[in-house]
C-alpha cells in the first residue's frame, strides 16, 4: 500500500493528524503530488488549521489550476478565517471551472449574504436549489436570507419547503429563531484513490 493511500485512508477515517504526517511524506517523496497537497489540505482544514490548508490548496491550485474542487475547498478556508472576498473570488473561480458544483453557489451565497449582497445571494441559493432541489439545506439558507430582507412570506414558503424534508429538525430550527445558515464541511471533495 502506498504512503499517499495511508494518508487518505486515514483521513476518510478523520485521523486527521496522521493523514497530515503521511501525505507529508507522500509530498516530499513528489513535490507535484496534486492529489496529496489536496487532500493534506482537507485536513488541516478539519483541523482548523486555515492557513495551512489554504497555502496546500494553493499549491493544489498550482498544480492543478483546472481543479474546481481545490478552488472550493480553498474558498471554504478563506471563509473559515472570515475572508469573505477571496472566498468569494474562490467560490466563483470554482463555479467557472465547474458550473454543477452547487455547494460553491452555496458557500458563495452564505458570503454575500453576510456582506449584506442579498440579491445575490437568493440568486446563488436558487441557483443551487435549481441543481439539487432535495436538499433542504438550500431552502433553510435562503430561507434565512429573505428573513434578513425582511421578506417574511418568502421567507416563510422556504420555512414550508424544508418541512417537507425534516419537519421536527426545521420546526425546531424556526421556533428557536435560529438565523444561522448551514454548511455541510464534511462533504469537502476527498481526491480518490489511484494505482501505485
Amino acid at each position: 500500500m502506498s504512503i499517499y493511500t495511508l494518508g487518505l485512508l486515514s483521513l476518510e477515517q478523520n485521523d486527521c493528524e496522521t493523514a497530515i504526517s503521511w501525505l507529508t511524506e507522500a509530498i516530499r517523496q513528489d513535490a507535484g503530488d496534486f492529489d496529496a497537497f489536496h487532500n493534506r489540505g482537507i485536513a488541516y482544514f478539519r483541523l482548523a488549521s486555515y492557513s495551512d490548508a489554504i497555502a496546500d490548496f494553493t499549491e493544489a491550485i498550482r498544480l492543478h489550476p483546472e481543479a474546481a474542487d481545490s478552488f472550493y475547498c480553498r474558498g471554504e478556508a478563506f471563509a473559515g478565517m472570515n475572508e469573505k472576498d477571496g472566498a468569494i473570488a474562490d467560490f466563483t473561480e470554482a463555479i467557472r471551472l465547474n458550473p454543477w458544483l452547487t455547494a460553491a453557489y452555496s458557500s458563495r451565497a452564505i458570503e454575500y449574504s453576510e456582506k449584506g449582497n442579498y440579491a445575490q445571494a437568493i440568486a446563488d441559493f436558487t441557483a443551487a436549489i435549481r441543481q439539487d432541489p432535495r436538499d433542504p439545506e438550500h431552502f433553510w439558507n435562503r430561507s434565512i436570507t429573505y428573513k434578513r430582507m425582511s421578506e417574511e412570506q418568502l421567507a416563510k414558503a422556504d420555512y414550508l419547503e424544508t418541512m417537507r424534508f425534516d419537519a421536527r429538525y426545521f420546526e425546531i430550527r424556526w421556533a428557536t429563531c435560529d438565523n444561522h445558515y448551514s454548511k455541510r464541511l464534511d462533504r469537502l471533495p476527498i481526491r480518490g484513490y489511484r494505482e501505485n
